[in-house]
């Protein structure tokens, strides 16, 4: 693009013909000349006042079609905002009578609001810690039927605690599969010194039965660390932190939370909790069990609170409970420990839910029946103190 050029003029520089055609009429002395090549720009402007006398109407007519168009919606707008605009007390009307209906709710929901409000902000029980002066004694025991696949996991998760104070007693109650070779090789393995028993049944007890003889063949001042063959603790400090809580001289039994396999998935209050005080006062544990069971794994508790449990309610029809046996004696320890039952809010297990032998899965109508054979039985008073040798208990019985 060349520029337009000028020789020895003081006017400003012209940018189009039509500057230069306006300097030449006012200023014969103007020497300006232009390239024969201009801008498009400045070539558009040829042609002079006719051709723009002929652009005059259809700028016009340009001009006048916006102004109908921009006339159109303003007729368009007013014809949509009439029902607002004659309908006005219509909503003014809806909207007080939402108010008034929101003012309503609020009132009768306004205690239930306070309440959780309360519930939501209120400090949260701080678990009291005592000094950890010795390390219990702590016995797992572990009843099992036909877990040969769960082996390792059952018994990895329990020999590998860092903890010098514990002791094992496995139960294998008679298994068809390969639990026996496969337990006896693991401890053999992997037990590193840890003092371990294995019974070997030659016939079927169930759970209840085997249970029991563990328990009652342990010292009363061991604490019992219930481990299903299917399940596993869930990390290799739970019997340390066992321990922290037993460093409480008021605490003589625990439960607490777990997760499932599979999938993990937490187990909330709705499932496992603390026992709420008014139960306890009311020594009404058996009520509330019936709709919602506190007493989950975790569990652990004291042999001597287990001996105190009395023979025949371990049993049914004269034989050992076949099913519910964890309700059958953790049911009367909770009412004889009242306010020594502690829940512990850490998940300490892991419950193995794909694991067929479960009764919700294989005896769900019996563990119903059971459950209510228990629930009607006479409860437990709570007990003043719990011996921890044989003649306390002996003066306790008597």
């Amino acid at each position: 693009m060349k520029k337009i050029s000028r020789t020895g003029c003081k006017t400003p520089v012209p940018q189009t013909i039509d500057d230069v055609e306006a300097i030449g009429e006012g200023n014969d002395s103007c020497q300006c000349t232009i390239d024969e090549t201009i801008p498009e720009k400045a070539a558009d402007t040829r042609g002079g006042p006719e051709r723009l006398r002929s652009e005059e109407p259809v700028k016009r007519t340009l001009a006048a079609n916006r102004l109908e168009e921009s006339g159109a919606q303003n007729a368009s707008k007013r014809r949509l905002c009439w029902m607002p605009q004659r309908c006005n007390w219509f909503f003014k009307l809806i909207v007080l009578i939402a108010a008034f209906a929101c003012v309503f709710i609020l009132g009768l929901n306004s205690k239930k609001m306070v309440v959780s409000l309360k519930k939501k902000w209120a400090p949260k029980a701080v678990e009291n810690v005592f000094p950890v002066l010795e390390h219990k004694p702590f016995v797992v025991v572990v009843p099992s039927y036909n877990n040969e696949k769960w082996v390792e996991k059952n018994l990895g998760s329990i020999l590998k605690q860092k903890y010098d104070n514990f002791r094992i007693i496995y139960i294998n109650d008679a298994s068809t599969d390969g639990t026996k070779a496969t337990v006896e090789l693991f401890f053999q393995e992997h037990a590193r010194g840890i003092p371990y028993d294995l019974w070997n049944n030659l016939h079927n007890l169930g759970a209840s039965e085997n249970i029991y003889r563990a328990v009652m063949s342990c010292e009363h001042d061991e604490i019992i660390v219930m481990v299903d063959g299917d399940d596993w603790l869930a990390h290799d400090h739970v019997l340390e932190r066992l321990n922290e809580v037993y460093a409480d001289p008021d605490v003589w039994m625990t439960c607490g939370n777990h997760l499932q396999y599979i999938p993990y998935t937490f187990i909330k209050a709705d499932a496992a909790g603390e026992i709420p005080k008014e139960v306890l006062e009311s020594n009404s544990l058996r009520s509330y069990v019936q709709v919602k069971y506190p007493l989950s794994h975790l569990k652990t508790f004291y042999t001597a609170l287990f001996k105190m449990v009395k023979f025949e309610d371990f049993q049914i029809d004269g034989h050992f409970f076949d099913c519910t046996s964890d309700v059958a004696m953790m049911v009367p320890m909770a009412e004889m420990a009242g306010s020594h039952y502690r829940h512990i809010r850490d998940i300490l297990y892991i419950y193995n839910h794909v694991s067929p032998m479960n009764d919700d899965k294989v005896r769900y109508a019996r563990q119903q029946e059971c459950m209510r054979n228990i629930c009607s039985r006479s409860a437990y008073h709570p007990l003043a103190n719990l011996p921890i040798n044989a003649e306390e208990e002996l003066l306790v019985k008597q």
